[in-house]
């Protein structure tokens, strides 16, 4: 399994690096590790983490954490089901140990190819981006990113 994972990571690297290179400028990527990988866009951060799932089938997964410490509320829950009803690619859920509105997308890692993978995390970064303040402004928290920031004490330029 530990070879297959390595040719995931490998393409998934490769892949990402040509979706930076393809973008306007507003994508940025890093490699954590073999297996976990990070694209940046505007306030949002979509992880790209490969899994153990089955023998010989890993899942490859972008997620990312849209907002924390927002007020979930019926109404919100019931908004969140009806985008993803909208919504062809990733769907949205509630994490509620980290109080966390995350947005994910799973693929079959040994059949996963480029255009797959593209289209998946500029769609988890496109609409993350885009509905983050809208959650924030109706039902409170803040981005993951924020989030992130305040946790690691990084100061904020001005």
């Amino acid at each position: 399994m530990s070879t297959l994972l390595d040719k995931i990571g490998d393409n998934i690297d490769r892949y990402l690096i040509n979706l930076v290179k393809q973008s306007t400028g507003d994508l940025s990527y890093k490699r954590l590790n073999k297996c976990c990988f990070t694209v940046n866009k505007g306030s949002t951060l979509v992880h790209v983490l490969i899994k153990d799932w089955k023998e010989d089938t890993p899942l490859v997964e972008c997620i990312s954490y849209v907002v924390r410490e927002a007020n979930i509320s019926e109404d919100l829950s019931k908004k969140l089901l009806l985008m993803n009803w909208e919504m062809p690619f990733g769907s949205f859920s509630i994490d509620p140990e980290d109080n966390c509105i995350v947005l994910s997308q799973c693929m079959i890692g040994s059949t996963l190819d480029e255009p797959e993978l593209n289209i998946a995390v500029e769609t988890i970064a496109q609409v993350a981006d885009e509905v983050d303040d809208l959650i924030i402004e109706s039902y409170g928290g803040i981005t993951a990113l924020q989030d992130l920031i305040k946790k690691q004490h990084i100061p904020v330029k001005k």
